[in-house]
C-alpha cells in the first residue's frame, strides 16, 4: 500500500514539475499550432446549403399529395404517397422552423406525428390539406 501511496505522489510532484514546461512549449509552439489548424481548415471541403424550393411549391406539393392520399385509399401507391408527403412535411417544417420528428416512427406514433406537424403547419399560416378545406360561399 506504502508503495503505491509513494508511486502516486512521484507521479504527483513530475506532473507539477513539468506543467511549466508544458505551458512554455504551447506558448512557442502556438503559432504553428494554429497555422496547422488553418491549413486542415482549409483542405475540408466547403458546405453549402442545398437551395431548398420556395415555400408556395411545397406547400402546393403538400395539398397535391393530400388530395392524392384522401383519393388512393390503402395500398402499395399510398405508401409511395405517404413518404413524399412526409418530405415535403420535413421540407415544409425545415424552411418554417418547426421541429419535426417524423424519422424513426412507426405505425400509431407516425400518423400522430403527421397530424402533430401538419398542425403546426397550418398554424403557422401554411394551407395544406385540400381534403379538409371548408367551401366558400357562391354569390
Amino acid at each position: 500500500m506504502n508503495v503505491v501511496r509513494a508511486l502516486v505522489v512521484v507521479l504527483a510532484l513530475v506532473t507539477l514539475a513539468s506543467l511549466p514546461c508544458v505551458i512554455a512549449w504551447l506558448v512557442v509552439n502556438a503559432d504553428e499550432m494554429t497555422e496547422r489548424a488553418e491549413a486542415a481548415k482549409r483542405k475540408l471541403p466547403k458546405m453549402r446549403p442545398t437551395p431548398q424550393p420556395p415555400i408556395e411549391e411545397t406547400a402546393a406539393e403538400l395539398r397535391r399529395l393530400s388530395t392524392a392520399l384522401a383519393r388512393a385509399g390503402a395500398g402499395a401507391r399510398s405508401t409511395g404517397l405517404r413518404e413524399a408527403r412526409d418530405r415535403a412535411l420535413r421540407q415544409a417544417s425545415a424552411a418554417l422552423g418547426i421541429d419535426e420528428h417524423l424519422d424513426g416512427l412507426e405505425g400509431i406514433d407516425l400518423e400522430i406525428e403527421r397530424v402533430r406537424v401538419t398542425g403546426a403547419l397550418q398554424l403557422a399560416g401554411l394551407h395544406i390539406d385540400e381534403t379538409r378545406r371548408e367551401p366558400q360561399d357562391r354569390q
